[in-house]
């Protein structure tokens, strides 16, 4: 991404840039044109989810569907945004319900990232119609 500053005295001609007048338009429309484009160079970070300010995540979470938890850290909602439409494309399947799982236990804060959807074991009990979870948690070395 270019994001050099822009001289309007370098589209001029010589011969016109000389002049006092249009040296002092060329400055007001430099600083006007270079907030506009250092603007519009950084917007796409508003919509990244791992850039995003902490401010804007509700503005982001209404964007992807889901209903911004305030009582959540800016981390657990900011890892739920992140896989939310993913999570809504695989709803009712074992992947769906695994990572709705993984995501709802990582905000109690026990797990780091999604990626340890591996922990779960779901089996299914038809007569009953119930489901069944299992989750494995890595044990965590004594440290003396």
């Amino acid at each position: 991404m270019n994001t050099g500053i822009i001289e309007s005295k370098n589209y001029l001609p010589w011969v016109v840039r000389q002049s006092r007048d249009i040296q002092a338009m060329c400055k007001i429309f430099d600083l006007l044109i270079n907030d506009y484009k250092t603007n519009a160079d950084y917007w796409v970070s508003l919509i990244d989810f791992d850039s995003c300010p902490d401010h804007l995540l509700p503005l982001l979470a209404s964007y992807v569907g889901y209903k911004y938890d305030y009582k959540e850290s800016y981390d657990s909602n900011r890892l739920i945004i992140k896989h939310y439409p993913e999570m809504i494309r695989n709803r009712g399947s074992e992947l769906g319900m695994s990572l709705a799982l993984t995501l709802s236990l990582n905000t109690l804060g026990e797990i780091d990232k999604v990626e340890a959807l591996s922990m779960f074991k779901l089996d299914y009990v038809r007569e009953e119609n119930l489901l069944y979870v299992y989750i494995f948690f890595p044990r965590k070395s004594k440290q003396n």
